[in-house]
């Protein structure tokens, strides 16, 4: 017989831990402090293994059984789905830590050599000055497109739209188009900007 949310609310702490099961791996495991756990207990390359969902109430039952589904899914696929969890937690670490300045620097460093002097210390100068007081140390997963339009079209003296940058008395450089879409593509937008060989700007 399977779990039900009530027996889960009503779980009461006891002279020591226990659990109650639901099914195929999944458990409630509760403490003698009375803290309350999903954890799924699983086998990959022939050992055993647990996994913990969150705390009860936070993780109710049915958000439980759906992260158990998950894991047995990426076991069916022969993956370990403690090693996943891991990776995911990962990457949204140094997610966290990879600020816009720290990506800015490295696509500098990267396109720069490709430049002129004066191209190279033009893009820099405008970057330092109009976006990382602004950016300079948010997470770049916190950044999105919408942000980054409303941004330029307050500090660009030209129109940009998400379909175009109008030309004329602002011209992007090559790098100046180069940093944008840098800034864009890692948020998955759209936009794109016309070539346009005149110099000026970034």
């Amino acid at each position: 017989m399977t779990l039900t949310t009530l027996e889960a609310k009503n779980a009461k702490p006891a002279g020591r831990n226990y659990k109650l099961t639901d099914s195929r791996g999944l458990y409630l495991h509760v403490t003698v402090a009375g803290t309350k756990s999903w954890r799924f207990k699983y086998h990959y390359g022939r050992k055993e293994k647990m996994l913990t969902f969150g705390r009860y109430p936070d993780v109710g039952l049915v958000a439980a059984r759906e992260r158990a589904d998950n894991a047995r899914r990426l076991l069916r696929e022969g993956k370990d789905p403690g090693f996943e969890a891991q990776r995911i937690k990962r990457a949204q670490i140094d997610a966290a830590e990879a600020t816009f300045r720290k990506l800015a620097e490295m696509w500098l460093k990267d396109h720069a050599p490709l430049w002129s002097t004066a191209n190279a210390v033009r893009v820099r100068n405008r970057i330092e000055r109009d976006l990382y007081p602004e950016f300079g140390n948010m997470p770049i997963g916190n950044i999105d497109s919408v942000m980054i339009l409303r941004y330029l079209r307050a500090t660009s003296p030209c129109q940009l739209t998400a379909g175009h940058r109008r030309l004329g008395s602002c011209p992007l450089t090559a790098g100046g188009k180069a940093f944008v879409h840098f800034l864009l593509s890692p948020l998955h937008s759209n936009i794109r900007l016309p070539d346009h060989p005149g110099r000026g700007a970034l």
